[in-house]
């Protein structure tokens, strides 16, 4: 039907999950090589999907309405049916399938019944699916093909290094969502076994010498795995993620639209041919969620979605981008100030805006504008507690302000827009050693979040130190103090050390190390304490049994007083 310039059409009425279902179980009636007429289809469907008779002729004859199953007279040749004509079911063929432009269920819900045409491309809508105005004048466009109309742009140089640049990082994109979706998304599961698996009909399947199941019911047995005619009487645009890289590659795509229009089109096809409720749509919409994720990343900036996504890199953070980031405190409700970039071009409705915290997982967050700090703020006005998380953060604030200092006044950084400014390298390999070198840590450190425990020794009390003896006294005062190695005296670690170190005596105030002593003074004896790992977890442990046993007896303590109040007052 048209209304003017608007196209409607009643496309196909049967559903796409039940059509599947129908080709299966004509598929088995077939391989044991009987006529797939409607008493052996309608067993089929009730041992396996509980439908009745009624049920089965109905879907039956949707699916000869829409050409999706042949219809036709079939003489039997077996047993009391034999010379007997009966209607009989039998898959398509593709003379049944006529050349169209269009899709035969809507793009928004994935079924059939009456839509409206899109004047510029193959998809189709619900007129309640569609959440714009109708305009009868010039027709329906959907949001995709108004997206897709760009003004078009001169040919400068840099647009074709944009173009590149875009495909570089759809290209990251895509790699992402492979590892989410399998590789073929026409694999289908075999039909549901009947409660016997012998059992494919009304006969038995017989068995023959090695118990080996005969031809025909190997046949029946088998797997309906890839068929791609199955596709193409029910998909209108195949599209995979292997097509999509292929295009990322060939640098196809001019805008992010026309990539989110790819993917969305593979869930498309994915909730037709397995099902609005299999778990495959189900992986198929959590694929695009995070597809959704990633492109706002990447308009947020191209750079972040870069380093963010260099395997090997854990301080990609301290990059800079461009254009560059203001730095700022920022501060959520119920956390300290924290150091942060701001990814947010401007603020919301709510007076919000976007950072982006460093140290830990680089969380995003939309901090409200009272709560951001200059840089420049002294941090003791802040009342920040330097925790371990705090110092990753610091550690890695400091490469950034180091590189950004280096890059600022190179004005080729900031003129080309275009590719990894780095080339791949590593911060590390750009900026000096801050503190600890962070490659020697462990992943579980690496993954923790901002304010979580480190892996730093905890405080101990004064009075659980006066409580130990006298030589556990020694090695916890020699454990506290930093281990300074002779290759790298600068380099002080606040960590338990791992090997044996001598603790050498320093020379006394006032002596005079160039001239030698003329008369052979008194050896100094200085005891040697070595510590190693297994000895600081047992004092750690032996503080913690301490700490256990005061509050015990403080316990006791109380519940004798309660005890004493109430034989008082009796």
């Amino acid at each position: 039907m048209s209304v003017g310039i608007l196209n409607k059409e009643i496309r196909r009425v049967s559903d796409p999950d039940k059509a599947q279902i129908i080709w299966d179980g004509i598929k088995t009636v077939r391989a044991q090589k009987q006529i797939p007429a409607l008493p052996r289809l309608s067993r089929y469907m009730n041992r396996n999907y509980k439908l009745d008779k009624e049920t089965t002729q109905r879907l039956l004859d949707l699916a000869v309405e829409d050409n999706l199953v042949k219809l036709h007279k079939k003489v039997g040749t077996k047993g009391n049916k034999a010379g007997v004509e009966e209607d009989a079911y039998r898959l398509p063929t593709e003379d049944m399938l006529p050349y169209e432009r269009h899709d035969w269920y809507c793009f928004h819900c994935h079924a059939g019944g009456e839509v409206v045409l899109c004047r510029d491309c193959h998809r189709v809508y619900h007129q309640s699916c569609i959440k714009q105005d109708l305009c009868d004048n010039t027709g329906f466009i959907c949001n995709f093909c108004r997206s897709f109309q760009v003004e078009s742009i001169p040919p400068e140089p840099g647009v074709k290094n944009e173009r590149q640049d875009l495909n570089v990082l759809l290209q990251i994109t895509t790699t992402r969502l492979k590892e989410k979706m399998p590789h073929s998304i026409l694999s289908r599961a075999p039909p549901p076994p009947a409660k016997n698996p012998y059992l494919t009909s009304d006969r038995k399947a017989t068995i023959g010498e090695g118990g080996e199941i005969n031809s025909a019911d190997r046949e029946a047995f088998a797997s309906f795995g890839e068929e791609k005619w199955r596709a193409k009487f029910l998909l209108k645009r195949h599209i995979d993620l292997e097509e999509v890289l292929t295009k990322c590659k060939t640098y196809q795509y001019r805008i992010l639209e026309e990539y989110k229009a790819d993917v969305q089109n593979i869930v498309h096809n994915v909730v037709i041919y397995h099902g609005v409720h299999s778990t495959m749509a189900d992986t198929a919409r959590q694929m695009f969620r995070d597809c959704v994720n990633d492109l706002q990343e990447m308009t947020t900036c191209r750079d972040c979605y870069r380093y963010a996504n260099t395997r090997g890199d854990k301080h990609w953070f301290a990059k800079p981008c461009r254009p560059f980031h203001d730095i700022v405190y920022a501060k959520q409700k119920g956390f300290p100030y924290w150091p942060a970039k701001v990814v947010g071009s401007q603020e919301n409705s709510d007076g919000q805006i976007e950072v982006r915290f460093f140290g830990g997982f680089h969380q995003r967050a939309l901090v409200e504008k009272h709560h951001i700090k200059p840089i420049s703020t002294n941090i003791h006005t802040l009342q920040i507690k330097r925790t371990s998380a705090w110092n990753k953060a610091s550690e890695e604030l400091k490469r950034y302000q180091e590189l950004f200092d280096k890059y600022k006044v190179r004005p080729e950084f900031l003129t080309d827009q275009y590719g990894d400014p780095f080339d791949g390298e590593k911060v590390s390999q750009l900026t000096g050693s801050y503190g600890q070198d962070s490659e020697s840590e462990s992943e579980g450190e690496q993954n923790r979040e901002p304010g979580e425990p480190g892996t730093s020794l905890p405080v101990m009390d004064p009075n659980m130190v006066t409580s130990l003896s006298q030589p556990q006294l020694t090695q916890l005062a020699v454990m506290s103090r930093p281990l300074v190695t002779a290759t790298n005296p600068g380099n002080i670690s606040g960590r338990p050390p791992t090997k044996l170190r001598r603790i050498e005596p320093k020379p006394l105030p006032g002596a005079d190390l160039s001239q030698p002593a003329t008369q052979p003074a008194q050896p100094m004896m200085m005891p040697l304490t070595v510590v190693t790992v297994p000895q600081v977890q047992q004092q750690l442990q032996l503080q913690q049994q301490q700490q256990l046993q005061q509050q015990q007896q403080l316990q006791a303590q109380q519940l004798q007083q309660q005890l004493q109040q109430q034989q008082q007052l009796q």
